[in-house]
């Protein structure tokens, strides 16, 4: 009876569904798929900030990462954080939106706030990029930005205000195989639909390969701003809300973990960072105190000897609702580990023909009661 009601109508009756079952809805038929896809049904039913956080489905947060289970296809991972037995590994055709024609396996996903995707992708001329929310299959592209250099390896981030009706993308193309003393960086605003450009200069101080290093991993949002960890010279925060003020913070106090492999992370709008000690056979994890002072405490997980190989041990990701939990990966599993009860779970296991390998940083994926917008 309900494919018979004017569209109009169906859409007052599907305003009043959670969102979980309007992903149902949209496979009963074209005229269901058609009124929920429209922008208009999505803007009809504006989004209360101060209601988020206590409005997500535990059940619906996922960690979404890059995977390289062979050497033929990079695919995206979507995995439960609260389950281990509906696992999903999904190519990013079947993921994301198709915006244009595109090779598929070369989309990189570069920064998610709650269900909203930045996604990358790049010739030799140009690099694309494009924001879209998977669940509703919207989308929108941002203007191409022409490549400095053939050997460019941006940093990027994805910041979007509280109200979740603006939003901001940092772009810092930097050449992989040159020492800066300034650089250029490139920021978009959906307000406008442009870019705009201005330079950083960073004589003085002495930059050297820690600017340089592991471009996914020293990245991360933090009170709504840009954050880029250069090792010894502190952190560059960029603020893109207030036209790209940006400032230095150092490191006041010695940095333990300079000469290891460093994922920072926010959760719970707190500042961390994991070091895996592969001689001690122990995982670290310092927690900011104070992040513009530089002060810290530490976590520590001891591994049994014979538990598990710690050499193939790398960091996935923090846990985003416990702060005493995190998932770590080696070549076949994901583990979870608890630092409180000293704990260490497999949650997943690969196939045993596959190796897992991961190739770009860990983004939380949240499906709210009702989808963000994306404002044109």
């Amino acid at each position: 009876m309900m494919d018979k009601l004017p569209d109009g109508l169906l859409g007052e009756i599907l305003l009043q569904s959670p969102f979980p079952f309007l992903l149902h809805c949209k496979s009963f038929n074209k005229q269901f798929l058609r009124v929920i896809s429209d922008p208009l049904f999505i803007h009809s039913r504006p989004t209360h900030p101060q209601s988020l956080p206590s409005a997500f489905e535990r059940h619906a947060l996922f960690l979404l990462f890059h995977l390289h289970l062979d050497s033929n296809y990079n695919k995206i991972m979507l995995f439960p954080v609260d389950s281990n037995n509906n696992t999903h590994i999904l190519r990013g055709s079947d993921f994301l939106p198709r915006c244009w024609p595109l090779d598929w396996d070369r989309v990189k996903v570069k920064g998610t706030h709650y269900d909203l995707v930045l996604c990358r992708t790049h010739n030799y001329c140009y690099t694309n990029y494009f924001v879209c929310n998977p669940f509703t299959k919207q989308h929108v592209a941002l203007p191409k930005l022409k490549k400095s250099h053939a050997q460019e390896l941006p940093r990027v981030g994805f910041i979007c205000d509280q109200s979740l009706s603006r939003f901001r993308v940092v772009h810092i193309p930097v050449n992989c195989f040159q020492y800066v003393s300034k650089f250029e960086v490139n920021l978009f605003s959906s307000e406008t639909g442009e870019w705009t450009k201005f330079e950083v200069n960073m004589s003085a101080f002495e930059v050297g390969k820690a600017l340089l290093s592991n471009t996914s991993r020293n990245i991360f949002i933090y009170n709504e701003k840009f954050v880029w960890w250069m090792g010894l010279h502190g952190f560059f925060v960029c603020d893109p809300f207030n036209g790209g003020v940006w400032k230095i913070i150092p490191m006041r106090i010695p940095c333990p973990f300079l000469d290891v492999s460093v994922q920072w992370n926010t959760c719970n709008g707190q500042v961390k960072a994991c070091e895996i000690s592969k001689t001690r056979s122990e995982v670290l994890v310092y927690e900011f105190v104070n992040f513009e002072e530089g002060s810290w405490f530490t976590k520590q997980y001891d591994f049994e000897e014979g538990e598990v190989n710690i050499k193939n041990m790398n960091l996935l990701a923090f846990h985003p609702h416990c702060e005493n939990k995190m998932y770590l990966y080696s070549k076949k599993c994901i583990f979870l580990c608890d630092f409180e009860n000293q704990k260490l779970e497999c949650v997943f296991t690969a196939r045993v023909d596959e190796d897992m390998r991961i190739s770009n940083n860990v983004m939380s994926l949240v499906l709210p009661k009702w989808p963000s917008q994306i404002l044109p």
